[in-house]
Order: structure tokens, then C-alpha cells, then sequence
């Protein structure tokens, strides 16, 4: 069986991003653990409406519920995303990249 060889660049790059896919869960857990402590039942808005509220696209917030960055939930076809989960991790992007 022949391999390809893996550039250390490509390792990096790789590295990076699951990195990231780590603290975007990381972040998703501590909001889900947030809700739980506060007792607050959670608040699912429809992900067209999620969209406006961030001024991200619709496709990019349902991307975030698909990759379980974001909570949400399909409900007769119809995307619902949880509200405070949303907020975290979009104060958490802005406060990244400023």
C-alpha cells in the first residue's frame, strides 16, 4: 500500500482548524451548561430569524446548527435555532477576531 506524503503544512492546517472546532464546542457546552444553571427553558427562533439577528447568512447559521456549533433543531422541515447558545457563540467569534 503506497501513502501520500503528508506535508508539515498540511499538518498545521489541520491541526488549526480542529482546534478551532474545539473551542467552538467548548463554547457551545459552557452556553448549554449556562442555560441548565440558570434554569431557563431554552428559546428556539427560526433560523431565518436567527440570521437577521447576527447578520450572518441563513445558509452560514444553518451550517452551525449542522456542525453542532449552534443548538438547533428541525422541526417539520422548519430549522430552529436555540437563542442563547446563537448569542454565545457569535459574541464569542466577535471577540476572536477583534
Amino acid at each position: 500500500m503506497t501513502h501520500k506524503p503528508v506535508h508539515r503544512d498540511e499538518l498545521l492546517a489541520v491541526l488549526a482548524r480542529l482546534e478551532r472546532q474545539r473551542n467552538e464546542f467548548a463554547q457551545t457546552i459552557e452556553s448549554l451548561r449556562q442555560t441548565v444553571n440558570d434554569g431557563d427553558p431554552p428559546n428556539f427562533i427560526p433560523l431565518k430569524a436567527a440570521a437577521g439577528r447576527t447578520r450572518y447568512s441563513v445558509e452560514t447559521v444553518r451550517q452551525w446548527v449542522v456542525r453542532g456549533i449552534v443548538i438547533g433543531k428541525r422541526v417539520g422541515g422548519r430549522w430552529l435555532v436555540e437563542l442563547g447558545s446563537l448569542e454565545a457563540y457569535v459574541r464569542q467569534r466577535t471577540s476572536t477576531a477583534a
